[in-house]
């Protein structure tokens, strides 16, 4: 009985570590292999040195900017949703009612508000570029087998996730610049 008790045991720890191991898998970044990009008007390139960091090339600025995009929506969509939270006094909404004094304080600065208007004042080269930066993002995040594993753990589901926009860039500039 003990012998059965111990496989059972085993096995399941087994079986619980496959699922998680393939869970964090399907979240991760593509790393090799080329992704056709509808963003795309002529071939870009996003290779990784040998501590992983992306080196971008691309013909265009706009081809620049939406590869770019894609490399931070499949390496760093939750620290960039976290931001964009914070600064738009939006994290209550994952971490719960303890951060609802954080939120009120960030919303009293208005950022939010600031990032439309700056967004709204933008020339239309300048909003395109942004705009081209966000559908990166997006389409980054899309080619995830699974969203990253930290937004699965504060329940955000794929249909949950918001996508990203070009305020919200500005938003998280602004947030940064102190």
């Amino acid at each position: 009985l003990l012998i059965r008790l111990a496989s059972l045991a085993a096995s399941l720890a087994l079986v619980a570590a496959l699922s998680i191991y393939l869970l964090v898998r399907a979240s991760l970044p593509t790393i090799d292999g080329s992704v056709e990009g509808a963003g795309l008007s002529a071939a870009a390139t996003i290779e990784r040195d040998a501590q992983g960091v992306p080196v971008i090339t691309a013909e265009t600025r706009a081809d620049l900017a939406f590869a770019t995009g894609y490399a931070h929506g499949q390496d760093r969509f939750f620290q960039m949703d976290l931001a964009r939270r914070y600064a738009s006094g939006r994290v209550a909404e994952l971490a719960g009612e303890m951060l609802v004094e954080t939120d009120t304080r960030m919303r009293r600065l208005g950022l939010a508000a600031v990032a439309d208007a700056v967004v709204a004042g933008m020339t239309p080269a300048h909003r395109e570029l942004l705009e081209t930066y966000a559908a990166g993002v997006n389409a980054g995040l899309e080619a995830l087998g699974d969203p990253p594993i930290e937004l699965l753990q504060v329940g955000l589901t794929r249909d949950r996730i918001e996508p990203w926009r070009p305020r919200d860039t500005v938003l998280v500039l602004l947030f940064m610049w102190d």
